[in-house]
């Protein structure tokens, strides 16, 4: 079974389409979204969040990673959040591995990043810290 390269959307037409989650309303709780999750044997989780510029992210948007890394780490598992930043135009795709990462929280606490790491360059340095030599 060929499933294409890896990474990209199979779809974009169905990816496009936009979910109307207003019936899904808890009081105040509505679904939120993760825009990536990768999960490395068990051991490693990185949750990832592409905002354009400096847009915030929602605070209930932010409890839920806060809450999901949280309870990995009472698991006794590594999980990180990233919140990385592009000034991708509407009509063109996200390069998500070159996207500059603003924050990550891991261990209870949010971390702002100054340095302009791209979030393709966290992930590799998590994985060689928490798994070891990245596979080609």
């Amino acid at each position: 079974m060929n499933s294409g390269t890896r990474g990209r959307i199979r779809n974009p037409e169905r990816a496009a389409q936009l979910r109307d989650f207003s019936a899904l309303r808890y009081g105040n709780i509505t679904p939120t979204d993760v825009d990536g999750l990768l999960e490395f044997s068990d051991k490693l989780y990185v949750f990832l969040e592409f905002k354009l510029g400096s847009a915030p992210m929602d605070y209930g948007q932010k409890l839920c990673f806060e809450r999901l890394c949280d309870a990995l780490a009472i698991a006794e598992k590594i999980a990180f959040a990233i919140v990385a930043e592009h000034d991708t135009p509407i009509g063109r795709q996200i390069d998500c591995a070159q996207a500059k990462v603003r924050c990550y929280y891991q261990d209870g606490q949010w971390q702002p990043m100054h340095s302009g790491l791209t979030v393709i360059d966290m992930i590799d340095g998590l994985y060689r810290r928490f798994i070891g030599e990245i596979p080609i």
